[in-house]
């Protein structure tokens, strides 16, 4: 059997391919040898990543249409193949960071061709979180695990892209400004503000542990987010990089702008705030626990295990 030199995976619910359409739709209607998905369902991507084991996978929609490639990949315990972002989503941190850079029809398909003849072009090596335990059915592996208020916020700043005018970044700059300025107004849908104590007991590489009531964590391997934020400092060599915010924050508006600006990391320590680098993360709690802007159904008496995965390799 000749195993093709690309797969395309589009998710024709995420946010800009269905505005737009799928540029990978275009690649796939240019080069008819090259299977293609449409991801109307979750729960065909084992089957088509089974069936056509390939060189490169190229995946257009947001960071959970990702996430799901990724963690079925994974699952499936074969060679990693190299991946290949496109824009589809409305925040897209995986693109931003790790996508390709010219995520074009033509652009596509000539780097396309260029795998086949043995040139695949520029490359970024990238270590994943794989989240494990907990409840879940099966291990996951994303970018940017988020706990407490940092959850709640990436949930909310969801249900405002659908109910008010603010697409993608738009309803994420809008939700974090709304925090930083007055941090106990935005309401959760159960009523109570996203900026509220989370029971959790929070061990990070067995050298730090936080038990009772939390603000957020934020617990990811790359090296800054989108908007080229570096919400941590203290990070080292070490694989995973954390921020741990205790409750209560103090003077929270002056220590959220500090971590937003990058400066000023010494004093935050004092005020509930710490970053720092680990290699592995482990969480009990009763949630809310995020990854990659989908929640987890996570159970509160077992703990949520989160490591580095190897090294991935990115097309840029």
């Amino acid at each position: 059997m000749t195993h093709p030199h690309a797969l395309l995976i589009a998710n024709p619910a995420s946010h800009s391919v269905a505005l737009r359409g799928a540029v990978l739709a275009e690649v796939a209607r240019a080069r008819p040898d090259l299977p293609f998905l449409w991801l109307r369902d979750f729960a065909d991507l084992p089957d088509f990543l089974a069936a056509y084991p390939a060189r490169a996978v190229f995946v257009e929609g947001g960071d959970g249409t990702l996430e799901a490639v990724t963690s079925t990949l994974a699952a499936q315990g074969a060679e990693m193949p190299l991946i290949g972002v496109l824009p589809g989503g409305r925040t897209n941190l995986a693109h931003h960071v790790l996508g390709l850079r010219k995520p074009r029809p033509e652009a596509v398909a000539e780097r396309i061709t260029g795998l086949a003849a043995g040139r695949p072009g520029e490359m970024a090596a990238q270590r994943l979180l794989r989240v494990s335990g907990g409840g879940l059915t099966a291990p996951r592996a994303g970018l940017l695990l988020s706990t407490g208020a940092a959850a709640r916020a990436m949930l909310y700043s969801q249900v405002a892209r659908e109910t008010r005018a603010a697409r993608g970044r738009g309803a994420v700059l809008a939700t974090l400004a709304r925090l930083i300025l007055a941090p106990y107004s935005l309401r959760h849908s159960d009523g109570e503000p996203l900026l509220r104590p989370t029971p959790l007991d929070a061990h990070y590489g067995g050298a730090r542990r936080f038990a009772g009531g939390h603000a957020f964590s934020l617990v990811t391997p790359l090296p800054r987010l989108s908007l080229g934020l570096r919400p941590w400092w203290g990070r080292g060599v070490e694989p995973l990089a954390v921020l741990h915010a205790e409750w209560p924050i103090r003077a929270p508006r002056r220590s959220a702008l500090r971590v937003l600006a990058g400066f000023g990391h010494e004093g935050l320590t004092a005020r509930g705030l710490h970053g720092f680098g680990c290699a592995r993360v482990s969480f009990a709690g009763p949630g809310p626990v995020v990854l990659d802007g989908e929640a987890l159904t996570v159970a509160a008496d077992m703990p949520l295990d989160a490591e580095p995965t190897a090294p991935m390799l990115f097309l840029r």
